[in-house]
């Protein structure tokens, strides 16, 4: 009596290779796992593999649906490996944004400490002014800042950064102890007594290459 063919699983049923279907031997299963490896996809390669005639070979394939097997298979696979692609992107893309707010966070830190750092040496009194080097430093704390915040320069702080668009415009106030005036005038006594040397114009140049000039 010829037996019936095994019913073809439905959308719902579960299609997943290598699942061996209702009624299907473990040696006609066991056939149908090597024909879905097989790159070729021979009936005949698995047929001399196993020692089955292609008769048997030919029966368990129609009658244990392999083409829709193989297709599920392949889909399968397809879907598994673009979750897995999706994933990886999430993962890098989750990293990236970690890092750059951490990088930003290092920039806001920087900033802050480097505008600590002006504001010291603007009050620092010495023999000769600093100004110039606070001016830098503000406009790196303040490119630090912007570019950490996302920030564009302003009609404030377009001066600033790395690649200024406006004049910056720093209004230094140098205040005078009674160190800084008794050093105020020994430097007049000197300079009257070498008239040789001419008095720097704005007191940021240097006395000694003065004198040489």
């Amino acid at each position: 009596m010829r037996r019936a063919k095994t019913a073809r699983p439905g959308k719902g049923d579960d299609m997943t290779p290598p699942t061996p279907l209702p009624n299907e031997s473990a040696k006609a299963f066991h056939a149908f796992t090597i024909y879905l490896t097989d790159p070729k996809r021979s009936r005949v390669r698995v047929g001399k593999k196993l020692g089955v005639s292609r008769q048997n070979i030919d029966k368990w394939a129609d009658r244990f649906h392999w083409s829709e097997r193989v297709r599920s298979a392949m889909i399968a696979d397809a879907e598994r490996s673009a979750r897995a692609a999706e994933q990886a992107a999430l993962n890098i893309a989750e990293e990236k944004e970690r890092l750059a707010l951490r990088h930003a966070h290092q920039k806001l830190r920087a900033s802050e400490r480097l505008f600590g750092r002006a504001h010291e040496v603007l009050k620092e009194s010495t023999r000769k002014s600093r100004a110039p080097d606070a001016a830098k430093m503000f406009a790196v704390a303040a490119a630090l800042g912007n570019e950490a915040l996302g920030l564009e320069g302003s009609a404030q702080t377009a001066a600033f950064g790395l690649r200024p668009t406006a004049q910056p415009i720093i209004r230094v106030v140098l205040r005078y102890d009674a160190q800084s005036m008794q050093r105020k005038k020994n430097e007049d006594k000197f300079l009257a007594e070498h008239p040789e040397i001419r008095r720097p114009k704005n007191g940021f140049e240097d006395a000694t290459r003065l004198a040489a000039d």
